[in-house]
């Protein structure tokens, strides 16, 4: 890659002088549907997770793609694109379907402008233009399509047999996948709409494997984004703690809840997604900052996040355990609504 400047890794949270190559911003130039990602100040990178992109990203032979892997909602794609945006690279990105064709890559004739013209596939832009292809739900799409595909996946020229030309690949283009399904497994039944991928499709990648954040990063995760809620509502110890609680019952989900003596059940909600997990405290949050009581804006934001979307038996195990997980916060509001009554009920001396 023609890399023409490096940002330090502190702008992607790490206390370390090292430089990761990339580009300057006003270098940025963008072809429709390519897309120039706005930097979230309060996105927070896994160390590890971090170094192996950036292993990939420096790494000599830029032809060679990466796959990424890992449960929904566990930030592989949000994570991917604020790895762009700080290296300063326009993206064009795709979510396969199960009807997926190869022409949804390459491109298609099609009406244009009032006449017919051919029109470029997200693939021959980025082969064209010089931006990261990343697809999303790569298991979606049947594994015939990528085996057809497998001249892009080695950066080929992309030939487009519909128009006989042949678009050479960009110096600066690379291929991100991102799934919730190991390429080369068969999915597990939380995926079972997806499909099991050739070995000549997997053996031309990088592969990496995403999981959730460790409990003290998703805790930062969730308190930056509920102090951009608060906005000076609730104290900064009232947040620290709810960030800690969410931390306690996102992994408390993820172990299996029906083990644990407090809550067992038949029907055990599914493991809370680090997404689901910001939904909530953001939710719970406002809730919060608005004076609701404590124990109605937690049930309250745990059914809108993700409660009322399963049936009732589930949906009662996870408000159980929210309630045993959160029951510091609870306590520490009650404490502090108590203060504060006692404090407005002393009068003053008259001397």
């Amino acid at each position: 890659m023609t890399f023409t400047t490096c940002i330090s890794a502190q702008d992607f949270g790490l206390a370390s002088e090292t430089m990761i190559p990339g580009f300057q911003a006003s270098q940025l130039s963008c072809a429709a549907p390519a897309q120039v990602v706005r930097v979230d100040p309060c996105h927070v990178f896994d160390e590890s997770f971090l170094q192996d992109l950036v292993l990939w990203w420096t790494w000599p032979d830029t032809r060679i793609p990466l796959y990424i892997a890992g449960p929904t909602g566990c930030g592989k794609t949000t994570s991917v694109l604020q790895f762009l945006a700080r290296v300063h690279v326009p993206v064009i990105s795709l979510t396969c379907s199960r009807r997926f064709v190869k022409d949804d890559l390459v491109g298609r004739w099609g009406a244009h402008e009032g006449g017919f013209a051919w029109i470029d596939g997200p693939a021959t832009i980025a082969w064209k233009t010089g931006a990261v292809l990343l697809i999303n739900e790569f298991s979606l799409a049947p594994p015939e399509v990528w085996v057809g595909a497998n001249d892009i996946f080695e950066g080929q020229p992309i030939t487009i047999e519909k128009t006989g030309l042949s678009i050479p690949r960009h110096v600066n283009t690379r291929v991100i996948v991102t799934d919730n399904c190991r390429c080369g497994t068969l999915p597990e039944s939380a995926y079972s709409s997806r499909n099991q991928q050739d070995a000549s499709t997997c053996d031309r990648f990088w592969h990496m494997a995403a999981d959730w954040p460790k409990p003290e990063v998703e805790a930062h995760i969730v308190l930056y984004r509920c102090e951009r809620i608060a906005q000076g509502a609730l104290s900064s110890e009232t947040l620290a703690e709810l960030a800690r609680c969410a931390a306690r019952l996102a992994q408390a989900s993820r172990t299996n809840p029906a083990l644990e003596a407090d809550f067992v059940s038949e029907d055990v909600p599914a493991a809370l997604s680090t997404r689901v997990v910001i939904r909530l405290c953001e939710i719970l949050t406002q809730l919060l900052a608005g004076s609701c009581i404590p124990e109605q804006s937690l049930s309250r934001a745990v059914r809108l996040a993700i409660g009322s979307a399963l049936n009732d038996r589930a949906c009662l195990t996870l408000l159980e355990m929210a309630a045993f997980h959160f029951a510091p916060l609870l306590e520490t509001l009650h404490s502090s609504t108590a203060a504060n009554r006692r404090r407005r009920n002393v009068r003053p001396k008259i001397g």
